[in-house]
């Protein structure tokens, strides 16, 4: 296999390997892998930011009643993985933040939501560069889901993919040097 094909070394230690850090606030982040545990996390993040919404539109809204039509669509499986309203709340507005504390918990168990926006907010590229490495496996996973819908997992196998395949190729050593100038 070429060098440039080679996934990076975190895909291959998997949880195994050191998380990606991200110094912000006085604090030392750890973005954690994408294992089953990270994608469990995500799938109940998903879920419980939908009881968030459903009980502010309730105490906004008296007598919405929100809270029990969130309790029928759960009941309904409609915020199982690859559900309809999962696969809603899994792309929406808070979706990256709710991705991104997933990859959190494994070594910040205490971090919310608000923690992961105000990395995605304040360090933007130190995110991006710990994201870029652990989507495709990530979204491999979800994918693998008990009970994701196939037409669910096959789009995100896709999206896995082609995140792969922008990827930029890894520089092999020396290539491109050029020996530095003459005295």
């Amino acid at each position: 296999m070429p060098a440039d094909d080679a996934p990076p070394l975190s895909a291959v230690l998997g949880a195994a390997g050191a998380p990606f850090e991200i110094d912000h606030g006085g604090r030392t982040w750890r973005v954690g892998h994408p294992t089953r545990r990270a994608a469990d996390t995500f799938n109940k993040l998903v879920k419980a930011d939908a009881l968030r919404q459903a009980q502010q539109e309730d105490a906004e809204f008296p007598g919405l009643g929100a809270v029990e039509q969130f309790r029928r669509d759960v009941t309904a499986k409609h915020y199982a993985p690859g559900g309809r309203l999962w696969a809603e709340v899994a792309t929406g507005h808070r979706a990256n933040a709710l991705y991104l504390l997933a990859l959190l918990r494994e070594h910040h168990p205490d971090a919310a939501v608000a923690d992961a926006e105000g990395l995605i907010r304040d360090a933007p590229a130190a995110v991006a560069v710990a994201l870029e490495e652990v989507t495709p496996p990530f979204f491999d996973l979800l994918a693998a889901t008990e009970g994701m819908p196939p037409d669910r997992g096959a789009a995100l196998r896709t999206a896995a993919t082609t995140l792969r395949e922008a990827r930029p190729a890894r520089p092999t050593p020396g290539a491109g040097s050029t020996p530095p100038p003459s005295p």
